[in-house]
């Protein structure tokens, strides 16, 4: 598996990335430009992405020359990719980061003092009044 990052500012096509481009069998492409000299030069290959910002970035004549070719290409579809679910997962991700949940949880499996009430208590000084400022 190898990974390429280009530099910020270059637009190469595809083929002028990969050094080994014969030999490439799976491939995943993100907003690459892509020729038909470039899907030429890929061989090999079995299976592919070659995805834009919203949907593949291949032509239908392309899409069409790699399926007879074998290719399997796979889409995603942007219906619902950056929907009310994926906002919700990254605020749960938050929550659990901010209250220290996986860190807590692999204590708890190891050890019982992440279970003892009366230390945390007496940390958080129980039974003392507390005044939350909000400032909007």
């Amino acid at each position: 598996m190898e990974f390429i990052r280009l530099p910020a500012g270059q637009d190469p096509s595809l083929g002028e990335v990969l050094s080994s481009a014969r030999q490439v069998r799976r491939l995943v492409s993100l907003s690459m430009r892509v020729t038909d000299k470039c899907l030429d030069a890929l061989a090999s290959l079995q299976e592919a992405a070659f995805l834009g910002s919203y949907g593949t970035i291949l032509s239908q004549s392309q899409s069409e020359k790699m399926e007879q070719r074998g290719v399997k290409l796979h889409c995603h579809r942007s219906e619902g990719f950056w929907g009310p679910s994926v906002a919700e997962f990254a605020l749960g991700l938050t929550i659990c980061a901010l209250r220290r949940i996986p860190q807590t949880y692999r204590q708890m499996i190891h050890d019982h003092k992440p279970w003892d009430w009366v230390e945390l208590g007496e940390r958080l000084h129980v039974g003392r009044s507390l005044v939350i400022i909000l400032i909007l």
